[in-house]
């Protein structure tokens, strides 16, 4: 295993131990975690099961619970299965799944969320009045609707880890042998860990519900995927809670590569590159510590709508990746190149696809679609005053293609056939083309000068 998986998940019970009234069980049902679940007989109605835990808070975290039931459960709106919290004064029971939903699955265990900043409008009260105080939880449980017969009164609704936490940070892994997206299923899929993060959704397909953090800050690290597609889940999360972060140390070697460069310098494509998706509230990527080698080629980022950021290392690259219908991309110093900016979704007043600046190192890219009925989202934003060059940059159907936010005068220098257009700019914004232009015939001694058009200014 090229690997090392750490989390931040707190474990609330587990299926070896009796909890909430309920009991366990080697044999009625394979275990997902340890060696035993818990076993609940549910008999033509509800049954809840919940008991005290150490209080924690559920503010910006998420409940992991692997909950298995018969086929004839109810559905989820009439909370089939249910994650249940409480403080000592009021309990709910929360509607998480049931009979048609799908959740992440090993097994026949489903790995059901709840998530303390998007929490299911359907619930049943079981006591007080009111919702739990999400910063002081200390009642967890399960609970399930089953309007079938238990046959023989047989144990058919169970039970096994549930915690509460992020996500996983994934170290380890070496340039001969380094991590991937396979390496940290294998790990979650392991009935040792059991933490319901990563599913495998398909060939080269996989599926998160946590944040993930990539690098270590006390050891080498690298991480290097091809072909893969890494879809943050649907599930009913937080607008901010899902994240997918590289981190380093100035002292250690941390690499993430997505896809595979080929050739070199402006001429430089990516290949077999990853796409990530996301599928949630919200997604922030944070590339922004300067203590790891980002190397992203032939990558989507599709629907990150919290956006992508990058550091100030000038190594870093960004080679032929396609960002659609995402949050503002912050470049840094990344040596950006052949990319393709589309449809972004930072369509808010001053909204824009590209957050511009002083180190800004990108050239032979497409700004393209990057409008709204009503806001009018720019390609490129430039927040600060001065001069600068496009280089090959190519913009096509925005609402605007440069918006000044610095207050002051911005001044475009579009060369290599760039083509911003002056009627497309906000502020005190001018757009200068260069042109070449060859002189031939002339006499020795002659005097050349250029006017400004219309005028005899020189």
């Amino acid at each position: 295993m090229a690997v090392t998986v750490t989390h931040d998940l707190t474990t609330l019970y587990t299926g070896n131990e009796a909890f909430g009234g309920a009991s366990t069980s080697s044999t009625a049902m394979p275990s997902r975690f340890g060696s035993s679940c818990l076993a609940v007989t549910t008999d033509r109605g509800i049954e809840h099961r919940s008991g005290s835990v150490t209080p924690f808070s559920l503010v910006g975290r998420t409940i992991y619970s692997w909950l298995a039931g018969p086929a004839t459960l109810e559905t989820k709106d009439n909370g089939g299965i249910r994650i249940v919290i409480g403080d000592g004064t009021n309990t709910r029971a929360y509607f998480v799944g049931g009979y048609g939903h799908k959740a992440f699955m090993s097994g026949g265990w489903n790995c059901y969320t709840l998530n303390g900043d998007s929490l299911p409008t359907q619930f049943a009260q079981i006591d007080g009045s009111a919702q739990p105080n999400l910063s002081n939880i200390s009642v967890v449980g399960f609970g399930f609707n089953h309007p079938g017969k238990a046959v023989g009164g047989a144990l058919n609704t169970f039970a096994s880890i549930c915690r509460v936490g992020t996500g996983l940070i994934i170290t380890g892994g070496t340039a001969g042998d380094p991590g991937t997206f396979q390496d940290i299923f294998d790990l979650d899929e392991s009935t040792s860990n059991a933490w319901g993060i990563i599913e495998r959704l398909g060939e080269g397909l996989w599926g998160s519900q946590g944040r993930l953090t990539f690098g270590s800050t006390s050891a080498n690290s690298y991480f290097m995927d091809r072909d893969a597609t890494l879809y943050f889940s649907d599930i009913l999360s937080g607008a901010n809670f899902y994240e997918l972060n590289v981190q380093g140390s100035a002292s250690h070697t941390n690499v993430f590569q997505l896809g595979t460069k080929l050739g070199s310098g402006d001429s430089a494509v990516g290949a077999n590159g990853c796409n990530i998706i996301n599928g949630g509230a919200g997604l922030k990527v944070d590339f922004t510590d300067n203590n790891i080698d980002t190397l992203i080629y032939g990558t989507n980022f599709s629907y990150v709508s919290n956006g992508i950021l990058f550091g100030t290392k000038t190594d870093n690259e960004t080679i032929s990746c396609n960002f659609d219908q995402s949050g503002k991309v912050s470049p840094g110093s990344a040596v950006f190149r052949n990319c393709t900016f589309s449809a972004t979704t930072d369509d808010n007043y001053n909204g824009s696809a590209v957050l511009w600046n002083n180190n800004i190192n990108i050239s032979n890219c497409t700004f393209n679609a990057h409008s709204h009925a009503s806001n009018n989202p720019a390609a490129i934003e430039h927040p600060a005053a001065g001069v600068f060059d496009y280089n090959t940059l190519m913009f096509s159907g925005n609402d605007i293609d440069v918006r000044n936010t610095s207050g002051g005068a911005v001044v475009i220098s579009a060369v290599g056939g760039s083509n911003p257009d002056q009627a497309k700019t906000t502020g005190d914004t001018t757009i200068q083309v260069s042109a070449s232009l060859t002189l031939s015939g002339i006499v020795a001694g002659s005097r050349v000068r250029i006017l400004a058009h219309g005028t005899t200014t020189v």
